[in-house]
């Protein structure tokens, strides 16, 4: 047998080359090793090395003494020229070797060992441990089944054990390896199957009830639980379920439910409340009378939040019960309770009056067990007891709070009781009074004769009726002082109406005639107020005329009638109403008087004088005790110039409308939050949009403004809705329908209401695409005649230099000094205009020129130039001013010869010297004073022009509109220069 070495050594098999030992007969009797590779040494442990040439029997002792004829096998193949896969174990190696024997020569074979030894043990162990399940399976007692789930979820049964299969009187084999609905009946199958697809659809082990009436075995009650068991793809294969059979616990809770329902009936009916705790405590009952009267289930909620709902009081309604006085705990702590006054106050809800008697539950051997509390709802009694009480302090309050004066007598005329009221009139104390005769405390007489009246107390007493006084009876006190009296008297009587005494009531009436004034004079008030008043007050009858029974004297302002033609009902409203309003008005009147509310209406009338006015009336009817209508009163207001004023808003509006509709610009109508209500026509045709289009869309939905411009249309919006701004201007580009860019300019307005809230914003959109193009086209054109003129000014600064250059090498080359000097004051003169052009091209505005840098460069140019022999100390003074070329250059060399003057004259034989210049714009006139503090100007040389800078100065001066002098001052000479800016 050949192969390849390499082959050999690189299995990860056990490999091993054998060759058959043969006896006399031609049988096997053993094997010799002729080859190995390493993963046979590492699988059997046995080293090739100590193994190559020896015989089986001599690596492997006791290798023919095993059940198997490994030997005889082996031999076999080689003889043969076979091939076998075989499990064997090598008792030698105590191991399991599931081995590929074959041979390709005569009396040789090869072998390829694999190990199974731990997958043999494991299946052994499988096998025992199934073993062992099915016998605990089979004998539980319990009911146990395995039910396999088909992928389209039909239910085969697998396994039932013996107690189920016991239960069903069914046989193994007659079930396993069967559909649900093929071994029970189909109202029992569909049961069974509804609830194993339920299972399915939790996903999760669920439990339930079953009632199973199966044919021989009468009714059962069963609990199940299912759990399902899913594969490697997460799918529900099979159901493991149990049944636990539950019929004779399911009778016993059915009777002990009657019985609790039969107890919690007695319970709920009784008429009083009952409460009762557990040894610990704890509420066991709480019937429907409690619940009604706590208002809440203490059963239902944790017993600290009772109270959120009810509170326990004493009888008075108000302090709270201590803990340790509910009766509840008293009966609870040992205490017998009888009659135990309390009060239940629900929240929100009226007190319940409540006698409580309990006791402790105590059991045989003298346990506490509990205790229990029976709650008499005594509301009622104690309503009815505090009513008696109130009503006899009422009595006893009214007697002693009332206006009147009450006096008590009894049949003898004695006085029994008399109020304060009595007292303060009479004079007389109630102690001192009780007891005496009437006569002597009640003394009245005649007002007119001051004669002695008779005593009403005794007319009463004798007549058996109610007796009165004459309005002219004085009452006189005990000192003396004197009241107008009126009053009344009247018999009281016992049940069998015998008269047991009577009840002089009797008050002050002078106050009344105060009162009966003050009266008077309210009416003339009130009168002069209905009769000044703009508007109309009226109280008329509900009839078919609204017959006047009052109406102001204004009416006849507003009809044309005098009042006195509606209360005699010469004219009438109806009379007056415009001929369209007459139904609605009356309807509208009858259907609020039918529903007892107030109306209000706007309506016209004919005045007297043939215009027609429009009239707001409120209105209102006015009722009886017996709620029939008595009347209609109401106001009524003449609001002919505010209808005619909305008549002019409403023409406005129109008037607006067409505008918007008309106008040339997109007019578009937002309101507070920027989203578009109105969409013009010009709108339309300029953006493409339809208004049905546009109002459909949210602002945060357009695709309408460039990128670019929406952060700051956003600013601008902003500005509005925030109220920084009443209006603005946004100049940003928009989108057509079609895609094209506009250039616009939208001009927003905000318009407010009264309190300042934005009613709506109003924008004017004007395409200004032609005119960005224009103005592009002159920016541009601008732009290069500024780059031209900035060239020009920096060749004419150049050209100066050139020249100024020239002028000081003259200078320089001459022995003249007169020459010299004029030729430097002419370089100074060109170096100022120089400096001028120089500054306007290095501006970014060729037109205007910052005057403050000319001077301090003028000033500079000076100074180098002459090299004065003097140190000159410069202060300029110089408001922001722009000069224009025309005005900027005259104005500079004006500067340039008074400065050069100043260098020249002014510090003569001084070591220094000080010049000061003040510039300022006023209203648009400038003034340049230059000072210094030299030796001055001779005053009769100030106003001579000899020297040519004077001249210049003349001229120039001349061409700027200015004028200028020179004017010493103390020291030195200030030069004044104005000219208009």
């Amino acid at each position: 047998m050949q192969f390849s070495e390499s082959i050999l050594a690189s299995s990860p098999f056990g490999f091993a080359y054998h060759k058959v030992v043969l006896n006399e007969k031609n049988r096997p009797v053993d094997y010799t090793f002729l080859k190995v590779n390493e993963a046979f040494e590492k699988l059997t442990g046995l080293k090739g090395k100590e193994i190559i040439g020896k015989s089986a029997k001599e690596v492997l002792p006791g290798i023919d003494d095993g059940s198997e004829d490994w030997i005889g096998t082996f031999g076999d193949i080689a003889l043969k020229g076979k091939s076998d896969v075989i499990e064997q174990y090598s008792k030698p190696l105590d191991r399991w070797f599931q081995v590929q024997v074959w041979s390709d020569e005569t009396g040789y074979f090869a072998t390829l060992f694999v190990d199974i030894t731990e997958k043999t043990r494991a299946r052994k162990q499988i096998k025992s441990k199934e073993k062992e399940y099915h016998e605990i399976f089979s004998n539980i007692a319990q009911s146990i089944f395995v039910i396999d789930i088909t992928p389209d979820e039909r239910f085969i049964i697998k396994d039932f054990n013996d107690t189920q299969l016991t239960y069903l009187n069914m046989k193994r084999e007659d079930v396993q390896g069967k559909f649900i609905d093929e071994v029970f009946p189909k109202e029992v199958a569909d049961n069974i199957i509804s609830n194993y697809q339920n299972c399915l659809a939790a996903g999760a082990e669920i439990s339930y009830e079953e009632d199973v009436s199966m044919p021989g075995r009468g009714r059962r009650h069963y609990l199940t639980t299912i759990s399902p068991i899913r594969n490697e793809s997460d799918r529900i294969y099979r159901f493991v379920g149990i049944s636990v059979e539950i019929t004779e616990r399911k009778g016993a809770e059915e009777a002990l439910n009657q019985e609790r329902e039969f107890n919690n009936a007695i319970l709920t009916s009784a008429a009083d409340g009952i409460v009762a705790c557990d040894a610990n405590g704890k509420l066991v009952l709480f019937n429907d009378k409690a619940r009604e009267w706590h208002g809440v289930d203490l059963m239902k909620i944790p017993v600290e939040e009772a109270v959120h709902h009810y509170d326990l009081c004493h009888l008075d309604g108000e302090t709270p019960l201590k803990p340790s006085e509910i009766p509840l705990m008293r009966a609870f702590n040992g205490e017998a309770v009888l009659n135990a006054g309390m009060s239940i106050v629900p929240k929100g809800k009226p007190a319940r009056y409540i006698l409580a008697s309990g006791s402790p539950i105590i059991d045989e051997r003298g346990g506490k067990l509990g205790a229990v509390i029976m709650m008499k709802d005594i509301t009622e009694r104690i309503k009815v007891e505090r009513k008696l009480q109130e009503n006899e302090e009422r009595l006893e309050a009214t007697l002693h709070s009332i206006g009147d004066g009450v006096i008590s007598c009894n049949k003898e005329g004695s006085i029994l009781n008399i109020n304060r009221v009595a007292e303060k009139l009479t004079g007389w104390t109630e102690n001192d009074a009780i007891g005496e005769p009437i006569d002597k405390v009640f003394d009245i007489i005649n007002a007119h004769t001051r004669e002695k009246s008779e005593n009403p107390v005794k007319r009463a007493l004798k007549e058996g009726r109610i007796v009165g006084l004459a309005n002219h009876t004085i009452l006189i006190s005990k000192d003396g002082v004197e009241f107008q009296i009126a009053d009344s008297c009247a018999p009281i009587r016992d049940a069998e109406r015998n008269i047991i005494g009577c009840v002089l009531v009797f008050r002050d009436v002078t106050d009344e005639y105060r009162q009966r004034e003050a009266l008077r004079a309210s009416e003339e008030r009130f009168r002069s107020l209905t009769y000044n008043i703009p508007g109309v007050i009226y109280l008329c009858n509900n009839d078919e005329r609204f017959t006047m029974n009052f109406i102001s004297d204004q009416v006849e302002e507003l009809t044309g009638y005098p009042a006195q033609d509606f209360l005699k009902d010469r004219i009438s409203f109806i009379d007056l109403y415009h001929p369209d309003d007459i139904d609605w008005i009356q309807d509208e009147i009858n259907q609020a008087v039918n529903n007892r509310e107030s109306f209000q209406l706007n309506y016209r009338i004919l005045h007297r004088n043939g215009s027609w006015r429009w009239i707001l009336e409120h209105g209102t009817g006015i009722y009886s005790e017996d709620d029939e209508l008595q009347y209609l009163e109401g106001y009524l207001t003449d609001i002919t110039e505010r209808k005619e004023a909305e008549e002019l808003v409403h023409k406005a509006s129109q008037q607006l409308e067409f505008h918007i509709e008309n106008s040339p610009l997109a007019v578009i109508v937002s309101d507070e939050n920027f989203e578009v209500v109105q969409w013009s026509k010009s709108a339309e045709e300029l953006f493409g949009w339809t208004e049905e289009e546009v109002l459909e869309k949210r602002r945060e939905e357009w695709a309408f403004t460039h990128k670019d411009d929406i952060e700051s249309v956003n600013q601008k919006i902003d500005e509005l809705l925030q109220g920084r701004k009443s209006s603005n201007v946004s100049r940003n580009r928009n989108y057509t329908k079609e895609g094209k860019l506009l250039n616009c300019e939208w001009y927003n307005s905000v318009m407010f209401d009264k309190n300042g809230k934005i009613i709506s914003i109003f924008s004017l959109v004007h395409d200004v695409s032609d005119r960005e193009e224009k103005e592009r086209a002159i920016k541009e054109s601008l732009a290069e005649k500024e780059i031209m003129l900035s060239e020009i000014h920096h060749r004419v600064k150049n050209n100066l230099a050139v020249v100024s250059g020239l002028m000081q090498l003259q200078a320089l080359g001459t022995d003249d000094d007169k020459l010299q000097a004029e030729l430097y004051d002419s370089v100074n003169r060109i170096k100022t205009m120089a400096s001028v052009h120089e500054l306007l091209y290095q501006s970014d505005s060729y037109s205007r020129l910052d005057f403050r840098d000319t001077i301090l460069q003028l000033v500079n140019n000076i100074s180098e130039t002459l090299q004065a022999s003097t140190e000159v100390d410069i202060d300029i003074q110089c408001e922001d001013i722009k000069l224009n070329i025309n005005k900027a250059i005259p104005a500079s060399l004006i500067v340039n010869e008074v400065v050069t003057n100043a260098y020249k004259h002014a510090f003569v034989n001084r070591e220094k010297g000080r010049l000061t210049f003040k510039i300022t714009d006023t209203e648009g006139t400038v003034s340049i004073i230059i000072a210094d503090d030299g030796v001055g100007i001779e005053s009769g040389r100030i106003k001579k022009f000899e020297s040519l800078g004077m001249h210049l100065i003349q001229e120039l001066t001349n061409q700027v509109n200015g004028t200028f002098e020179y004017v010493n001052v103390n020291p030195g000479t200030e030069f004044r220069l104005k000219f208009p800016k």
